[in-house]
């Protein structure tokens, strides 16, 4: 079983980082990390109890430029 890292969703987006991580693990993935706009965490965990979470830094819904950092340290965990 493989790893996924997956980036998505936004205010007005919420359902594609559930969407994606429900089909990442039933394509196989053992592990699956959902980087998503900070803000969207508590409706997102409350009904995608499966994956990790990478909370990135936004603005008003929409994934800021330094997330490409953050996201950058944490891919090196996935190869």
């Amino acid at each position: 079983f493989g790893k996924a890292l997956l980036v998505a969703g936004s205010a007005n987006y919420t359902g594609a980082a559930h969407l994606a991580s429900l089909a990442a693990y039933r394509v196989g993935a053992g592990l699956v990390t959902c980087g998503i706009a900070a803000s969207l965490h508590p409706a997102l965990a409350a009904n995608t109890v499966e994956p990790t979470w990478l909370l990135l830094p936004e603005v008003q819904g929409v994934l800021h430029p330094d997330a490409v950092a953050s996201l950058a340290a944490q891919a090196a965990g996935y190869q």
